[in-house]
């Protein structure tokens, strides 16, 4: 337990697999939203 807190106190270590795969996931789900959000501006803007 000392060795995976060692990274806040000073000396840096590894991400480990299931960080690296929320840090994807997070990016994934970014992507989606950062669309649907333009998809929604474009329509919001038509007059009709």
């Amino acid at each position: 337990m000392q060795q995976f807190l060692s990274g806040f106190l000073g000396r840096k270590r590894a991400l480990t697999s299931i960080e690296i795969t929320h840090l994807f996931l997070n990016v994934q789900t970014n992507s989606i939203g950062k669309a649907l959000v333009t998809g929604f501006t474009q329509i919001s803007q038509m007059k009709k």
